[in-house]
């Protein structure tokens, strides 16, 4: 993927929003049935698995409109548009996509473009890699309604699938948004496999790999709301102890006395301490608990009551943004997230 200048300001392109799409479709010309291909070029090279394209027929109206894609290696896919506007997510193939776009109004094709595309490959950034993490005894289901259960609906399978979907989108999405913010179709990379499940090795394509990690804790200590991260108290009082319990194994380990090179005390001591440090804070965890259930209803009334000023706030705040200011604003943002992208996309 080519890499913008090293350094942006307000008058670069790159730093310069798309126009809007009524300025694209007054400076096209041609019949009214042609349709317009708003965010794409004849021709674009980009690096991701599906693309958004959005378009647009001038003169066609109608609630029950669809637009078919057609890709000469990959199925068909059908979308609904409405008085003329059409958004797609494409699937592209590596190396050159000649794509068919039929705008069809009941049975009749009233427009049609074709778009070609060429997806990409790019190495030089590290790929990003999808896991789900299983309990040690998980069924290697998810929850699912009574009718939506079974094999290839909530087993692990169709996890998978779900997961690699919602990284299909997450890449097409992220491209998109950098594109509209003038950054270009700057996207991350998935980590690939072969596709074991394509039917016709011709048009096999790589897919995205998940992993599956099986990992050593229960369903029910997974789903123990004393095991979350927001019970901060409990968090450090278990960490405390878990430093201590590894010191003691390192020193049986290595048969050494790091617990006493690190807190000046035995293995015994160090173990004597946690437990004292666990049986006190106990009490002092439940007083706590009690007095932040007892200042709930003064902290409700009290952000009742700061909404008005935070309101004030934020609209000063606004008026304080000048165009000017926000321009520079923009550039520093634009810097960073550039730099950002330089490291890991």
């Amino acid at each position: 993927m080519p890499n913008p200048v090293q350094e942006l300001d307000a008058d670069s392109p790159i730093c310069k929003p798309l126009p809007p799409y009524e300025d694209i479709i007054k400076a096209s010309s041609g019949s009214p049935n042609d349709m317009l291909i708003l965010n794409v070029s004849q021709n674009e090279v980009v690096y991701q698995h599906y693309i958004i394209v959005h378009g647009q027929v001038l003169e066609a109206k109608g609630k029950d409109d669809k637009i078919v894609v057609h890709h000469p290696k990959l199925p068909s896919l059908e979308y609904p548009a409405i008085d003329g506007y059409f958004k797609a997510v494409v699937e592209l193939a590596y190396g050159v996509n000649e794509l068919t776009f039929e705008y069809k109004q009941g049975a009749t094709v009233v427009s049609q473009s074709t778009l070609t595309i060429s997806r990409g490959k790019f190495t030089d950034k590290p790929p990003l890699k999808l896991a789900i993490l299983l309990a040690k005894d998980s069924p290697e289901t998810f929850d699912a309604p009574p009718g939506a259960q079974g094999p290839g609906i909530n087993d692990l399978d169709a996890a998978v699938k779900k997961m690699r979907c919602c990284a299909y989108l997450w890449q097409a999405y992220m491209a998109e948004m950098m594109y509209r913010n003038g950054c270009g179709r700057r996207t991350f990379r998935l980590e690939e496999e072969p596709d074991s499940d394509a039917q016709d090795e011709s048009t096999q394509q790589p897919r995205a790999k998940v992993h599956i990690i099986r990992s050593q804790t229960s369903l029910a200590e997974m789903r123990d709301k004393r095991n979350a991260q927001q019970n901060l108290m409990e968090s450090i009082d278990n960490f405390e102890v878990a430093l201590g319990q590894a010191s003691a194994t390192l020193d049986m380990i290595t048969n050494s006395q790091i617990s006493e090179r690190l807190f000046g005390m035995t293995s015994e001591q160090v173990k004597n301490v946690d437990r004292a440090i666990h049986d006190a804070s106990v009490p002092v965890v439940q007083a706590a608990s009690q007095v932040v259930r007892n200042m709930r209803p003064a902290i409700d009334e009290f952000m009742a009551a700061t909404h008005k000023v935070a309101d004030e706030t934020v609209k000063a705040v606004h008026q304080a943004l000048t165009p000017d200011t926000r321009a520079k604003i923009r550039t520093s943002v634009m810097n960073a997230v550039k730099t950002t992208m330089d490291n890991y996309v």
